[in-house]
């Protein structure tokens, strides 16, 4: 008897597809899809390999060449842009997170394992595929399909990023100080996020990561604020949070060491900062 088993393993991919918003957009956006969950590492890592299950390397110029085809002669393509909108497209609806490094863009596909685990469709887990006696059917879902986003009421707000802002390396840094937020169980509120990347985009993406590095260095739980020098005192403008000491939105508060140990017994710096 000969082995019929196909080489180079499988891929399991929901019906779904067909009616989540990519089957929408333009076909290199559902052909790069297929490609990232059949390039992802399928099994938990191993000796050297740092790559997790549902992650994988890649580069713009490999999704790129991933979506090319021959017209006669003419090899045509999409663009490194045309790839990098289409990540961010997949991370805009949650299907994806990124992170740059100086080897490619590694990509965690979310809930890869909920798509791979075959016990997820059909009769596996005991629910039917077939015409039931009443003539319902049971619908499966994408866990990001576009219901389950309009249903879901605990899923977290997405930061909309200002143009100015909205770089790879920033995003990053933004999701950090979203994370330090909830550490120190200050999570960000919609209106607080809006003010601080508002003024945030004023000053530009490289001071504005400086800032954020700050306001997490001396454990801060605002990072917008602006620095003046006023003779030999530094001020610093409040911006979106009310001061310990009970000042008000907008109000520029004196720094002075006496004044900070006056209104609160802490060491310049180390007080509430925007």
């Amino acid at each position: 008897m000969t082995d019929e088993r196909i080489a180079g393993g499988y891929i399991l991919l929901p019906r779904t597809i067909f009616t989540h918003e990519i089957s929408t957009m333009p076909l290199h956006y559902r052909w790069i899809w297929v490609y990232l969950i059949g390039k992802a590492n399928h099994s938990e890592p191993t000796g050297n390999q740092r790559l997790m299950r549902g992650q994988v390397l890649v580069t713009l110029k490999e999704l790129a060449d991933a979506c090319s085809y021959y017209s006669g002669y003419r090899k045509l393509t999409i663009s490194r842009k045309d790839a990098w909108r289409v990540c961010e497209w997949y991370r805009g609806h949650d299907m994806i997170g990124t992170t740059k490094t100086t080897r490619g863009l590694v990509v965690t596909i979310k809930n890869y394992d909920i798509y791979q685990n075959p016990k997820n469709y059909g009769r596996d887990n005991g629910a039917p595929t077939d015409a039931t006696t009443d003539g319902a059917r049971t619908r499966q879902r994408l866990p990001h399909d576009r219901q389950e986003l309009k249903n879901d009421k605990k899923k977290e707000e997405v930061a909309a990023l200002p143009v100015d802002l909205d770089t790879p390396e920033f995003r990053l840094k933004w999701a950090e100080w979203e994370k330090y937020r909830k550490e120190i169980r200050k999570a960000l509120k919609p209106t607080t996020r809006k003010t601080q990347l508002k003024k945030l985009a004023k000053m530009g993406v490289d001071k504005a990561m400086e800032k954020i590095d700050t306001a997490i260095l001396h454990g801060w739980i605002g990072c917008a604020f602006e620095e003046k020098t006023n003779g030999t005192q530094t001020r610093r403008e409040r911006s979106d949070e009310i001061a310990p000491g009970g000042f008000d939105e907008g109000v520029t508060v004196d720094l002075g060491e006496h004044i900070l140990q006056s209104q609160s017994g802490q060491d310049p710096g180390e007080g509430d900062s925007v």
